[in-house]
């Protein structure tokens, strides 16, 4: 009886003990959950209001922490998401295939959230991927026959693949729809010529809707553009004059500026440009301005012009950061860095921006650090960008100008070399290395 009782007693002290350890277990868990949902819910906060401020950088890293804790996260939440990672972009288009891929995501949650299944369209007909845009643009298309940024992608991609008739078909209910739409011409101009379509049909299509918009400078660059397609040069700078004579908008601008340069007509083309930046204070327009000042060298002319804008706190907000850098630049080349404070400035402040963040590099110390080799050397291999990520395609080009400028006054004349981005530093002729094993310097930015 007393070994009955001993056990008895031992196994109701064991199970107070196991009530006591699972409890305090399960109030554990509690608090640690509680927590976990407390600070997801500021990481959820934190990514909304960063966000909202445009810091796209500290928005992706919060709302990413929040949607992996989330077994199926809000559609709006992740395209969000999805939003920012496209601001923080990436070398070989990383940013762009993690966005895709969170799209996918997004429209699988909500197949009828229209503003991700746009966004995936137009990163379909970016990568190219042809199948999968008409696909995409089939699903939109069902919902609303006449929604044009469905039809123009379509149309792309059914020329991609060979069937311009049915491109051209497409695009031409893009042009009812769009009549005005320069780019929507453009596409229909050439499929027109894939499909072997007669050259004079192009220039009535230009005369039909010169007719019904007679003073619309869009209509005359329609005009100046079929007959550029139907190699009638004299004709198409007449029509580009005419459409540049009055006040066209930036975009339409840039369209004529292009078109009389190809054509040849620098001097008309510049002066057009100029003439739109000054009406017009449109960064697109101020950044082919600044690349053709740039071109010619004509730094002198591109400080003054841009150093000092009325509203300089604004402007530098709303400037690219290409212009920010040609201008910054300009300035060290005219020897005039002290002015070039502000800008630097504002380059730096853009931790989104990858191409700022180039910018402030090269603009910086970094390659100044390096001056001391610079004396020794005979060669310098700059590789040369690729068009993987449009906005980072000149940064090499801003190196070779900063070598440029720098080797001018020391005492070798060294070789400045750029190569494909494809070439490494295994590629260079071996008899150029060991010729010289000791004199060359390569730049792979």
């Amino acid at each position: 009886m007393a070994i009955r009782t001993k056990t008895k007693r031992r196994l109701t002290i064991l199970a107070v003990i196991a009530v006591v350890v699972i409890a305090a277990g399960a109030g554990i868990y509690t608090v640690r959950m509680r927590q976990i949902d407390k600070q997801s819910a500021q990481q959820l906060q934190d990514g909304l209001d960063a966000f909202d401020k445009g810091d796209y950088i500290s928005a992706m890293h919060a709302l990413g922490s929040y949607i992996q804790r989330m077994e199926e996260p809000d559609p709006d939440i992740l395209y969000k998401y999805c939003k920012a990672r496209l601001h923080v972009e990436e070398p070989n288009g990383k940013h762009l295939i993690e966005a895709a891929g969170t799209l996918r995501r997004v429209v699988q949650l909500q197949p009828g959230h229209i503003r991700a299944r746009r966004d995936l369209l137009e990163l379909y007909l970016q990568f190219n991927y042809s199948t999968e845009t008409i696909e995409t643009a089939d699903i939109i298309l069902k919902d609303n026959s006449d929604d044009v940024q469905a039809i123009r992608a379509k149309a792309i991609a059914l020329g991609r693949l060979g069937r311009s008739s049915e491109a051209l078909e497409l695009a031409r209910r893009y042009n009812q729809l769009m009549p005005l739409d320069a780019k929507g011409y453009e596409l229909t101009f050439t499929l027109h010529r894939k499909v072997g379509r007669p050259v004079a049909e192009l220039i009535t299509r230009g005369q039909s809707l010169l007719a019904t918009n007679p003073q619309d400078p869009r209509s005359k660059w329609l005009m100046a553009y079929a007959y550029a397609n139907a190699n009638m040069q004299d004709e198409a700078i007449k029509w580009c004059n005419s459409a540049a004579s009055g006040d066209p908008e930036p975009a339409l601008a840039i369209r004529i500026v292009n078109l009389l340069e190809y054509m040849g007509q620098y001097v008309e083309a510049f002066d057009l440009l100029e003439r739109t930046a000054d009406a017009h204070d449109d960064p697109k327009v101020n950044r082919e301005l600044i690349r053709r000042l740039w071109q010619m060298g004509q730094y002198p002319k591109l400080v003054d012009r841009f150093s000092s804008p009325i509203d300089s706190e604004s402007w530098l907000a709303s400037a690219e950061s290409e212009t920010l850098g040609l201008v910054t630049l300009s300035m060290y080349r005219l020897g005039r860095g002290e002015q070039a404070g502000p800008f630097v400035e504002a380059l730096q402040s853009r931790r989104a921006d990858n191409l700022a963040t180039a910018w402030v590099i090269v603009i910086t110390k970094v390659l100044d650090s390096y001056k001391e080799y610079y004396r020794q050397a005979h060669f310098f291999i700059i590789e040369r960008q690729v068009p993987t990520n449009y906005r980072m395609v000149r940064v090499s080009q801003h190196v070779i100008t900063y070598f440029l400028l720098t080797l001018k006054n020391l005492p070798l004349l060294p070789v400045i070399i750029e190569v494909d981005n494809k070439l490494n530093s295994k590629s260079i002729p071996t008899a150029l290395v060991s010729a010289a094993p000791m004199s060359v310097i390569t730049v792979f930015i």
